[in-house]
């Protein structure tokens, strides 16, 4: 299975370093070993986070084995989960709904090569899995060395079937990825349960009992849309919308807010502090979803600017004044770095202040484009206008707007353009 393409599509570095291997061949089982490959870089891929970094190394290890290692820059596992990983059905606390069994299956095809698997972690910095493997047949028993097509019921290697299920995972990932995130804030029960049921099958629905709750979820996880009750403990509704308008990493986000009949005051004092739309107690579920889906809409409509610059010619308009200095400040950070190779969405965010997963969001929210895309879409931009106005060859080109390989730039700029960068010149 290609991973590239899912890396990509995530704004991962994908990375193989294969300097200190110098074995040409080994002995193995090749399904089994491309499974156990399959899983570490599934699992490495699934918990690291945009701008994070994989890396799969090969290298020759005493008494004639190779050491295939896969490090990633994600969550990190717990030294207490450390030790439990490679039970069956062991789920970790950051699992997100995975089996608990891929990682048993790497150690049993491990062992069955007389090799071994092990874990070094350190939460929040990122995972490194090693596998040890004989590389000669001297190292296996006789009766260890067998022909077998490896082929399932329908004629599908172990690594095949696999590539297959890891595929309708993703995609079943995807489409929930897709869903617009809804956070629904309210002391009551039975309406924080009306509302999620309602929002159920097409959001994801969080949910919080008060404004300091909620703003604590705002910032972690950057919803779409906020509904929210105006009476509440701890921190009220307005005090809420006030508090989410004034941080940068959460202001763009759309606030509804639920108040009594006869409050005309509160109305007042919510939209003097942010708030972007009321609905009135009691209200129908069908008023509730288009009065969302329209706030949703008008945020989508602000988008970015031209597809021949998505830096240029955005339509600001509808934008708060602490979103439009945002824009303008990630507009300069991009131009003022975007000849760095090694710069991208983890630097950004350093530059103006927010995490990986805030940064996201945000950019995602305001333009319609993740980080990643909105800075090669920039580096696009800047290398078309330079062919077009100067005599610098392609590779030189390349390289002033942070691309790392001539190649990789001719293929992004294929890409977004539908030509080749020496048809620019050509015309």
């Amino acid at each position: 299975m290609n991973f590239y393409p899912l890396a990509e599509k995530k704004g991962i570095r994908l990375l193989v370093n294969t300097d200190k291997f110098t074995h040409r061949s080994i002995v193995a089982d090749v399904d089994k070993v491309a499974r156990m490959v399959l899983n570490l870089l599934s699992n490495a891929l699934k918990y690291t986070d945009e701008g994070g970094t994989v890396t799969v190394t090969l290298s020759d290890a005493a008494d004639g084995k190779l050491q295939l290692s896969v490090e990633d820059t994600g969550h990190g596992i717990s030294e207490e989960e450390q030790s439990k990983v490679f039970e069956r059905f062991f789920q970790a606390k950051n699992s997100e709904g995975g089996t608990g069994i891929g990682l048993a299956i790497v150690k049993a095809n491990a062992e069955l090569h007389n090799g071994t698997v092990t874990v070094k972690s350190q939460l929040g910095k990122g995972t490194t899995f090693s596998i040890l493997l004989p590389c000669s047949q001297e190292l296996y028993a006789e009766n260890d060395i067998i022909k077998d097509d490896g082929k399932n019921a329908d004629g599908k290697t172990a690594a095949e079937a696999d590539a297959a299920d890891a595929a309708a995972a993703e995609s079943k990932r995807a489409a929930e990825d897709s869903k617009p995130t809804l956070l629904v804030v309210d002391d009551n029960h039975d309406i924080r349960e009306y509302i999620s049921n309602v929002f159920a099958e097409d959001y994801i629905v969080l949910t919080a009992t008060n404004g300091q709750e909620a703003f604590d979820l705002a910032l972690k996880y950057v919803p779409d849309i906020v509904v929210c009750d105006v009476m509440m403990p701890v921190m009220d509704g307005v005090e809420f919308c006030k508090k989410l308008k004034e941080t940068t990493a959460i202001c763009h986000i759309p606030v509804l807010l639920l108040t009594a009949k006869n409050m005309e005051e509160h109305k007042i004092d919510g939209y003097e502090h942010g708030a972007d739309s009321y609905i009135t107690k009691p209200f129908s579920s069908k008023l509730l979803k288009v009065r969302i889906e329209n706030l949703l809409r008008s945020r989508k409509m602000l988008g970015v600017g031209s597809k021949t610059d998505p830096l240029e010619n955005v339509d600001n308009s509808g934008l708060s004044q602490a979103d439009k200095e945002f824009m303008e400040r990630l507009y300069d950070i991009i131009h003022n770095y975007m000849s760095d190779s090694d710069f991208g969405v983890e630097a950004i965010g350093k530059h103006i202040g927010l995490s990986r997963v805030q940064l996201y969001r945000k950019v995602k929210a305001l333009t319609g484009l993740s980080a990643v895309d909105l800075l090669r879409k920039s580096r696009l931009q800047k290398s078309k206008t330079l062919l077009e106005k100067t005599s610098k060859g392609i590779a030189e080109i390349a390289y002033e707007v942070g691309f790392s390989s001539p190649s990789y730039f001719t293929k992004c700029f294929k890409d977004e353009y539908e030509m080749l960068p020496g048809d620019v010149r050509n015309k």
